[in-house]
């Protein structure tokens, strides 16, 4: 990695921290560049205007998403263990304490969700392709017999985005002693109610 890379690096990370307790909207060149000793002018050489600092932020928390919960759960054999492995590792995801309480990229959502561009286009983006691995793995269930041949995919799918909502509200906002216990038996009802 070059010099210039590990700066970009540093200040991303330095971003996704800051954007954890201000929100993607209110990054600031001023207080990154404050925060991570550069001057204003030598933080915009790497990103060229605060949309694109937002982005990459929200570009490199998809990828850690995509590499703490959805690559370790698709290389485990059969449809319902990769949903219970999805299931797990977005559990911990909500549980990182080095990128925000809660799901940063649901946050991120919510927070542009009235906000059309090309921000709030790519993380709706990315929160569909989020929905459309669950549906396929829901679907690999079907075909591998385990679930039922009649079972609604996109219901399936909706049922579960609603879960782990709802888990970030509990463990996240809440701080609800149960909120794992909750989840796990509504996981565990979705699953059942949709096996042959």
């Amino acid at each position: 990695m070059s010099k210039g890379e590990q700066t970009r690096a540093a200040i991303l990370d330095a971003a996704i921290k800051e954007a954890a307790v201000v929100g993607v909207g209110a990054l600031s060149i001023g207080n990154l560049a404050s925060r991570t000793g550069m001057s204003k002018s030598g933080l915009f050489g790497h990103f060229g205007s605060k949309e694109s600092l937002q982005l990459a932020v929200m570009v490199q928390l998809v990828e850690r998403f995509t590499e703490v919960v959805v690559l370790p759960a698709l290389k485990v054999k059969g449809g319902i263990a990769r949903l219970e492995a999805l299931f797990e590792n977005y559990t911990q995801w909500v549980c990182d304490e080095t990128l925000s309480r809660g799901c940063p990229l649901m946050s991120i959502a919510f927070e542009l969700d009235a906000q059309p561009g090309p921000l709030r286009d790519y993380i709706v983006g990315k929160i569909a392709e989020r929905i459309d691995v669950i549906s396929r793995v829901a679907q690999k269930c079907v075909q591998e017999g385990a679930f039922k041949k009649d079972l609604d995919i996109e219901r399936f799918a909706y049922a579960y985005e609603g879960l782990t909502i709802a888990y970030m509200s509990y463990r996240a906002v809440l701080n609800h002693s149960k909120a794992k216990e909750m989840a796990r038996a509504t996981f565990d009802n979705l699953i059942n109610s949709s096996l042959k």
